[in-house]
């Protein structure tokens, strides 16, 4: 996610700016970021393919291209952050020359690989070194990351540090016990003001910024086992991108009483951010066997919200779970196709 009044001016700015579109510092990864009429669209990674290996670099390419080519863009700016010296040369040549296939110009395409970064597409040593410049800290572009650390956005050291955000904490272990309690699996079902005030519990902090108690959390499980509670709870923490008609007579039931907790027209930048933390805590709280349905209420906000990373690590814990989630899979999809929400 990036501010959207943000000005990127030179390839020293775009490469402070680009952990803070993924969520993390990138390594061994091949980044690409398509520009339509020079507005930033897509920004996508995958891991940067073995040299040695062809199938694996046209697999790389042909996994980014359909993305790419929804957004129709006019250039595209390759980044690859390579480990080993060589390694990023070859996918760069093969995405090059499919994207100019489609008619996709290439603004620059750029390596960078031991603290240093370099232009293949710029030969004046006066401003490309053969040698490389060193990459630029944030500090370096002071405005880019204020921009960010403005929006609340800040990246991770790497992936898998993101990644734990979502793993299962101690919290779990209190949790589980309960759901795994007959007497309380067999709890009578929830009214829909009953699960309004669990959700409003769990999501809603009122200020207070102690974590839910594990038998909320624990409640608010049993009640998105419901297929429509858990789609209802979904477009509520989206304020505006589901119209409550589409709902039967029940879920809108349920969708009206949160509307009642926090009305969308209220939920400004900090509100969000803090849905965001609140459902982080609820899905770290909740062991693997039962975190499935909140890890993809999590990755639906993401995606909507345009944290395509934290998007991804919700769903690959959520499928690592279920496997055949059918929600997960959907938004998995979309991600993959590079779908993104309405602005």
């Amino acid at each position: 996610m990036s501010p959207n009044t943000m000005t990127l001016r030179n390839s020293r700015e775009l490469l402070v700016a680009v952990p803070y579109l993924l969520g993390f510092y990138p390594q061994n990864s091949l980044v690409v970021l398509t520009l339509r009429r020079s507005r930033l669209g897509l920004t996508a990674r995958v891991d940067l393919p073995e040299r040695e290996q062809p199938r694996a670099l046209q697999l790389s390419v042909e996994s980014l291209m359909p993305a790419i080519l929804r957004e129709a863009p006019d250039t595209a700016v390759l980044i690859a952050y390579e480990d080993a010296a060589g390694d990023a040369v070859p996918v760069l040549v093969r995405l090059s020359e499919a994207l100019r296939a489609h008619g996709v110009d290439l603004k620059d395409r750029i390596v960078v690989s031991n603290g240093r970064w370099r232009s293949l597409d710029c030969d004046n040593p006066a401003c490309c070194p053969t040698e490389g410049t060193p990459v630029p800290a944030s500090r370096d572009a002071a405005a880019v990351t204020a921009e960010f650390v403005g929006a609340g956005v800040a990246p991770h050291a790497t992936r898998q540090d993101l990644a734990r955000m979502v793993e299962a904490s101690d919290g779990a272990r209190p949790v589980g016990r309960l759901l795994g309690a007959p007497q309380f699996a067999a709890s009578p079902a929830m009214s829909p003001e009953e699960v309004a005030a669990v959700i409003k519990r769990v999501l809603v902090s009122g200020g207070q910024c102690r974590r839910p108690s594990s038998e909320d959390v624990a409640r608010a499980a049993l009640a998105v086992r419901d297929v429509q509670v858990r789609d209802v709870v979904a477009a509520w923490v989206c304020p505006g991108t589901v119209d409550a008609e589409m709902f039967e007579p029940a879920a809108r039931e349920l969708l009206v009483a949160l509307a009642g907790i926090s009305p969308s027209a209220e939920l400004s930048g900090e509100a969000l951010r803090e849905r965001r933390d609140r459902l982080l805590q609820v899905c770290t709280m909740l062991p693997d066997a039962h975190a499935t349905a909140w890890l993809t209420i999590l990755a639906s906000f993401s995606w909507w919200r345009g944290e395509g990373a934290l998007t991804r690590v919700a769903l690959d814990r959520a499928l690592r779970s279920n496997p055949d989630y059918g929600l997960a899979l959907l938004l998995e999809r979309m991600v993959d196709l590079g779908i993104r929400p309405p602005e």
